[in-house]
């Protein structure tokens, strides 16, 4: 892939593919509020140029499509509109979703100036996997993602503030552990740095039908009201946050900076046991988000869940998987964040390893007799009248392949009569048959049993089909 250089370690990062990937294609259980271009509360990522005629009431200039934080003739950050369009519309880079003042938006006011710091060029490929198995679950922050605070959990809470309800355990049940702490049912990977990652969750408390006042990540099957009012399953709109006290270690120093997976440890002291969170505390979560995902129940998996495991609608195992370019080059400002500071490899650009070592000549290795049977084979076959074996107009040839010094070779028609018999005792791997029988009779079109007599090892048997072509003698 292309880069273009902006400014010194500043480079362009490019969506390569994404994609939704069920561990049982049959069980697509899992969808997603799919970015729709208009005067629409779907209209949730704001890339590419066009300014939308919509209500300014609802929809104000900042959530136009364009870059949502330059309102000026500057270049756009997507004006391509590349960002709209991964995994359907249904995940997107945090810097291009709609903001603060657009209502039904992953984004919120709460976000310090986060997203405006966010750059394209700081994405990673992720993987982002859920999954029934516990075991590997994300310990989170949950969100409030209702818009009015009057109709949030408690009557004032903002939207994107944590939700200071006790926080809930793998069963959905409070388990002592303070307030505002859940599970997710799965986990996030950078795939650059083989880095686990922090993750949150959001739920709108006003949509108690659909899972938004329990904490608990249980997004429902519905878009809308029957009155067209948006309901984005519950609106358990999903963050995932990069390791950034690796990109930015000594700008802010490492306690003001995003670490890698650490039980959400990092966002709950800023935001959640923070008695008084203030603008700069946000920013250090939010100038580390990703990528922001807006999940949904399919039609499919309407009535899954029960009461007694309100995650048993994780049918099979899902893995969300988005891929971009990145360019080669530093990314790492220093090595400080690394337990073993003993010494840069490679300058601290990133190392890419491989052997040959599947693919070497192996020699004097013990192979199984089976194997070595598995390998003769016949060529070719299905036979359709001729083969590249054949040197003129009159010539029926194929091969017997791959055949050890010394062997019994019987061809037989279905119904068990002999057509032909080889002994072979010579070093040469193939044996040449010219479709005649032991008369020197040609043998009619159809099915025939090759039957390989190998001496002290075993036996092969192959099916063998044959169209036999009339003699042209027509040159002669």
């Amino acid at each position: 892939y292309q880069y273009e250089e902006l400014s010194p370690n500043v480079f362009t990062t490019e969506l390569i593919s994404s994609e939704i990937v069920f561990a049982d294609s049959s069980k697509r259980w899992l969808t997603g509020v799919q970015d729709a271009d208009g005067n629409t509360s779907q209209n949730w990522i704001r890339s590419g140029t066009s300014q939308e005629d919509c209500d300014a009431a609802q929809y104000p200039d900042p959530c136009e499509d364009q870059d949502p934080c330059v309102f000026n003739d500057e270049l756009g950050v997507d004006d391509l509109e590349v960002w709209e369009k991964v995994v359907d519309g249904t995940w997107s880079p945090f810097r291009v979703v709609a903001n603060e003042d657009c209502i039904d938006a992953p984004a919120g006011s709460l976000m310090g100036g986060g997203q405006s710091s966010n750059d394209i060029s700081f994405l990673s490929s992720v993987d982002i996997v859920v999954t029934s198995d516990k075991s590997k679950w994300s310990r989170v922050v949950v969100l409030e993602s209702q818009d009015n605070s009057d109709l949030s959990w408690n009557g004032s809470t903002e939207k994107l503030s944590p939700k200071k309800l006790p926080s809930v355990g793998k069963n959905g049940l409070p388990d002592g552990d303070g307030i505002g702490m859940s599970w997710f049912p799965g986990y996030a990977i950078d795939l650059e740095s083989g880095e686990r990652l922090n993750m949150a969750f959001a739920e709108d408390s006003w949509l108690g039908n659909e899972g938004g006042k329990d904490m608990i990540f249980n997004p429902s099957a519905n878009l809308y009201t029957g009155f067209g009012e948006p309901l984005f399953g519950g609106k358990h709109y999903v963050y995932v946050f990069k390791n950034y006290r690796k990109e930015q270690p000594v700008v802010s120093g490492f306690s003001t900076n995003m670490p890698a997976y650490d039980e959400c440890a990092f966002i709950r002291s800023k935001i959640v046991d923070n008695a008084n969170p203030n603008a700069g505390d946000y920013l250090k979560v939010w100038r580390s988000c990703m990528w922001v995902g807006t999940p949904m129940l399919s039609e499919t998996a309407i009535g899954l869940a029960d009461e007694s495991d309100p995650f048993s609608y994780i049918e099979t195992d899902v893995r969300i998987k988005i891929r971009v370019a990145s360019a080669y080059a530093k990314h790492s400002i220093n090595a400080q964040h690394y337990t073993n500071t003993g010494g840069s490899i490679n300058d601290w650009c990133p190392l890419y390893e491989f052997n040959m070592d599947s693919l070497a000549v192996s020699t004097e290795t013990f192979v199984p007799d089976d194997s070595i049977l598995s390998l003769i084979n016949v060529v070719p076959n299905p036979y359709y009248a001729y083969s590249n074996y054949e040197n003129n107009r009159l010539d029926n040839l194929i091969k017997i392949v791959n055949l050890p010094d010394q062997c019994t070779i019987k061809i037989y028609t279905v119904n068990g009569i002999l057509v032909r018999t080889f002994n072979k005792d010579n070093n040469i791997t193939h044996v040449e048959w010219n479709l005649k029988n032991f008369k020197n009779i040609p043998i009619s079109s159809g099915l025939y049993l090759i039957h390989v007599d190998v001496p002290n090892v075993g036996e092969r048997v192959l099916k063998w089909f044959g169209v036999i072509r009339p003699p042209d003698l027509d040159q002669f």
